[in-house]
């Protein structure tokens, strides 16, 4: 199917279905000045969150060269099917506020970006955050260990604190050794993109869209109502200092 079709399939299911004014108003006005039409710029819109997807990585691309030691991060929380996406996500918030917020992680690395994805499986809903840090320390093999056991260890300990399980198999942090680009896009991508893996949002949107799929149309209505009013992504340390995108 051509990229002009998806286009259209998709503007004509958020027309009719979408519980978001912001979606169904992008594009619905021409700005004569800047000979363009006008972008909502929401995270769930299929075009807009594919533009701002490439425009913060190159911006956070070029804040990360200044800092030798680069990581990846992922951290997540263990949902059930009964559990709605609402209530896991505001889980996993409650748990990364904690974990970023104060001096705790400002003590350990100089910056950080974070970004949620959510994601629906077996297990039902499965919303997970993913971090980019950065420190102006080398970190050779027995401090990344050590940095390594104290960001998975406070992360289970927040967890089990609330009565909730983080799986030692979904949380992971990794040195970004080679194409630090690549790995900085796949931190940056937003909510819409596709993986060949996972059900993301933008999987569940086009097989709702494109496929008629009355399952994936609840389940997109369901990701529109949980996330209103909710932040996708965040920067803290020297990145919110100098600011991206």
């Amino acid at each position: 199917m051509s990229s002009f079709s998806i286009q259209r399939a998709a503007r004509e299911f958020i027309s009719e279905f979408s519980t978001l004014k912001r979606l169904r108003d992008c594009s619905r006005i021409y700005l004569a000045r800047q000979r363009t039409w006008s972008r909502c710029e929401h995270p769930l819109c299929w075009p807009c969150a594919r533009l701002r997807a490439a425009a913060l990585a190159a911006d956070l691309r070029r804040l990360a060269d200044d800092y030798p030691a680069k990581l990846t991060m992922t951290l997540s929380l263990q949902s059930t099917p009964e559990m709605s996406l609402r209530d896991a996500w505001d889980a996993l918030d409650r748990r990364r506020d904690a974990f970023a917020g104060g001096r705790w992680l400002r003590a350990r690395v100089d910056a950080w970006r974070w970004h949620t994805e959510v994601t629906m499986g077996p297990g039902g809903w499965h919303p997970h955050v993913a971090f980019l840090l950065v420190s102006r320390d080398e970190l050779r093999a027995p401090e990344f260990a050590l940095l390594r056991e104290s960001m998975l260890d406070r992360w289970a300990t927040l967890a089990t604190n609330r009565g909730l399980l983080a799986d030692p198999e979904h949380q992971h942090l990794d040195p970004i050794l080679r194409t630090p680009g690549r790995a900085i896009g796949y931190l940056t991508k937003g909510p819409m993109a596709l993986h060949d893996e996972s059900r993301t949002a933008g999987r569940i949107f086009l097989d709702a869209a494109l496929h008629h799929d009355a399952g994936a149309a609840a389940d997109w209505i369901e990701i529109e109502e949980a996330s209103a009013g909710r932040r996708w992504q965040g920067t803290g340390g020297a990145f919110r200092q100098r600011g991206t995108s």
